[in-house]
């Protein structure tokens, strides 16, 4: 959750909607944490990206 707060300014703004966190600022949150283990990363992606899905789907669908 830490990882998505923290990652969710970096996204994308326009008019009526917001897009997604980019996959290279999630690479780049890795680096800057160093978190190198492939498991670890691959959870922590996952985890992200499901957040993220439901926080532009939620937001996308209020501004219609």
């Amino acid at each position: 959750m830490e990882a998505f707060v923290l990652l969710s300014p970096s996204r994308a703004i326009g008019l009526n909607s917001v897009g997604h966190i980019p996959l290279t600022e999630i690479a780049a949150y890795f680096e800057i944490f160093d978190i190198s283990d492939l498991e670890d990363r691959h959870e922590h992606l996952t985890l992200i990206r499901a957040l993220d899905a439901e926080y532009v789907s939620f937001h996308n669908e209020k501004q219609k």
